[in-house]
């Protein structure tokens, strides 16, 4: 029975403190900053600079969050512009060497042209026994010809 006699009596003595750190705290304060600062049990309520306090740490939070996901956006864009380059290498490539293969199909297309015409002249020059002179002047006409042929072809 002792024991609970103690406990009883330091229960007391809790609660009384307790009452009169209420007491103290609301006499050292008006109206206005006891309803601001103590809650319906008599604790005291965050205080204003606390909860400022907070809200600036959450809002530097929120910002170097904002941050790095901007940050993150970035990188997948530059990954993107990467990706972009490298295609745009590779299709730089492929017409590079179609023009090129183009180029030796013309080159190969007006040798033989030109292999035809002379053939052609050949003949024509055998046929005809003209002179030299004629011969030249059919020569650049076949060749003159061929020239504004291939011009309509591309038009």
């Amino acid at each position: 029975g002792r024991e609970r006699a103690k406990e009883e009596e330091a229960e007391r003595g809790r609660e009384g403190k307790r009452e009169k750190d209420i007491k103290k705290t609301k006499e050292g304060m008006t109206d206005a900053g006891r309803e601001k600062n103590i809650g319906e049990n008599g604790k005291k309520k965050q205080s204003e600079s606390v909860k400022e306090k907070n809200a600036v740490k959450d809002k530097r939070e929120e910002r170097e969050r904002e941050r790095e996901r901007e940050r993150e956006r970035e990188r997948e864009r530059e990954r993107e512009r990467a990706e972009h380059r490298e295609k745009v290498k590779e299709i730089e490539g492929a017409k590079k060497r179609a023009k090129q293969m183009e180029r030796k199909k013309s080159r190969k297309k007006l040798k033989d042209c030109l292999t035809n015409m002379m053939n052609e002249c050949e003949r024509w020059r055998k046929k005809k026994r003209e002179t030299f002179g004629q011969w030249l002047n059919y020569i650049w006409f076949c060749f003159f010809f061929s020239k504004t042929t291939k011009i309509k072809e591309k038009e």
